[in-house]
């Protein structure tokens, strides 16, 4: 069994917190989300990673253009047909990570 302390609970509490806010800006959802626990020498609560479909580049756009967060693009070292794009910002420190990887000529 378990202990739950008054500071995971409150951890827990942003981020549910912001993980609905963020989801509830009307912004293209993500096919697939990832939230990981806060770790010890992280300044994040916790991060959550928001995946977007092959055709996601303009879904990135958006939550980076919400968040004010530079798009990040880097090839795939693994396939050279495909690139990866990505944006990171905080919410309720909460760390969003939300990223595609698209067919490297639709950059």
């Amino acid at each position: 069994m378990s202990t739950t302390t008054a500071d995971t609970r409150s951890a827990a509490r942003v981020l549910a917190l912001a993980l609905v806010q963020a989801l509830a800006l009307g912004l293209p959802d993500p096919g697939y989300i990832t939230v990981s626990p806060w770790a010890a020498d992280s300044p994040y609560v916790s991060t959550i990673d928001f995946q977007f479909d092959d055709d996601g580049e303009p879904a990135v756009q958006a939550w980076a253009d919400r968040f004010g967060a530079p798009v990040d693009r880097r090839p795939d070292s693994k396939d050279r047909a495909r690139c990866w794009v990505s944006a990171e910002f905080t919410h309720l420190d909460v760390r969003f990570k939300v990223y595609a990887h698209i067919a490297a000529d639709e950059t």
